[in-house]
Formats: structure tokens, C-alpha cells, sequence
């Protein structure tokens, strides 16, 4: 093994630094799979980023003129999307499967996203009405990093 300097170390842990971002946005956009999968598994369940319920649940929801046709719509949502992992008076996003066919992860600088990115004024209206759904909640957050974690200290052993 060639002798490494002092100034090789420093150079190195500026590249490091310098190449760090690109790294793991790179390890993230190679596993946007997983990533939407975990989305989309976190959104049928009724769950937003926090692990609540997703709101205003169909009791909640204004669009229902009384309570008797927000039950109804309960009762429907369950027959076409059973789901014992979700309380049927939450919202899962999915009648058809448009919504979730569009969830990708979306680059922009060194920002990375989910967004739906086929539903245009659907996925706008769905974005405001239900807040926080975009994103993956605490416990698939840590399954992720356990992913790509090795792939970063694979590139920060390799110049360190």
C-alpha cells in the first residue's frame, strides 16, 4: 500500500464531503421502488407520514352532506378495499388505482420527493385536502436507511 499523506487524506475528505449529497440521492433514486411501494402500503393502510389516520376521515369530510352518506361511503370503500390494517372511516386514497400507479420519486437539486406525478388536478386536489401523505412514516424511514446506509459507508470507506 502506497504511503497517503496528510494532503491525501484531506483531499480525500473533500471529495467526500463535495460528493456526499450527490451519493446518497443517488442510493435513494436507485431504490424508489421500495421507496413507493412503502408509500403506497402506508397509504392503503390509511396512514399518513406520522403514522395517524389519514383527515379528515370520511365522518369528518364535508363533501359528505350527512353522516348517513358518509357511512355509506365507508361501507363501499370496504368492499372494494379490505383492509383490516386500516380504520374504515380513514381515507386510503385508492378507488382505482390512477393515483397510485402516478406515485414516483421526483428529483429536484439535492431535494428528493414523492409526489404523483400522473394525477394532475386529482393529485393537486388530494394533495390539499389531505395533508402529510407524501412521505414515508418513522418505521420505513429506519427500513430505508438500513438500505442505503451500507451503500454510503461503502463510498466514505473506499476514500477514507
Amino acid at each position: 500500500m502506497p504511503d497517503i499523506t496528510i494532503r491525501d487524506y484531506l483531499k480525500n475528505a473533500r471529495f467526500v464531503r463535495e460528493q456526499y449529497p450527490e451519493v446518497v440521492i443517488d442510493s435513494i433514486m436507485k431504490n424508489k421502488d421500495k421507496i413507493i411501494e412503502m408509500n403506497q402500503e402506508q397509504l392503503y393502510d390509511g396512514k399518513d407520514i406520522f403514522g395517524n389516520d389519514i383527515r379528515p376521515l370520511y365522518t369528518e369530510d364535508t363533501f359528505f352532506k350527512t353522516e348517513a352518506q358518509a357511512k355509506g361511503y365507508v361501507k363501499w370503500k370496504q368492499k372494494i378495499t379490505p383492509n383490516s390494517k386500516r380504520n374504515p372511516n380513514a381515507p386510503n386514497l385508492f378507488i382505482n388505482g390512477y393515483f397510485y400507479r402516478g406515485i414516483d420519486v421526483v428529483r429536484s437539486g439535492v431535494s428528493v420527493f414523492l409526489r404523483s406525478i400522473n394525477a394532475g388536478t386529482l393529485g393537486a386536489e388530494l394533495s390539499t385536502k389531505y395533508k402529510n401523505t407524501m412521505g414515508l412514516n418513522e418505521k420505513n424511514q429506519a427500513i430505508l436507511s438500513n438500505i442505503i446506509y451500507p451503500e454510503i459507508m461503502n463510498f466514505v470507506k473506499r476514500y477514507l
